[in-house]
């Protein structure tokens, strides 16, 4: 890829999958299916890299599937979150969890 904006590179005449949007789970299958020898083409309507990652905290399987795609365990960082409230534009607050004590996993920048 080249980064020089004013450059616009045509895509491969024929790939086998095309993912549509770069964000955590558009780049993370293309890197899965890259180790697999799939021929694969991202689009993505930005052309920069997000430096804050719109996913704040990860299960089990995520990790997991990020494992997969090639990330290390230490390129993840781990935090206590005190305290989860669920909000929604309609209803408001309609849950809280006591987290204390519980390590949440946030990806290093």
């Amino acid at each position: 890829m080249n980064n020089n904006k004013k450059v616009c590179e045509l895509p491969p005449a024929a790939v086998d999958v095309l993912v549509i949007g770069n964000g955590p789970v558009g780049a993370t299958i293309a890197a899965l299916l890259g180790r697999y020898g799939v021929t694969t083409l991202v689009l993505d309507k930005v052309h920069d890299v997000l430096l804050m990652p719109p996913a704040i905290a990860l299960d089990n399987e995520a990790l997991r599937i990020l494992q997969l795609a090639g990330l290390s365990e230490d390129a993840f960082e781990k935090i206590a979150i005190p305290e989860v409230r669920m909000h929604s534009p309609v209803l408001g607050q309609f849950g809280r969890a006591n987290t204390e004590g519980v390590s949440t996993v946030i990806p290093s920048l």
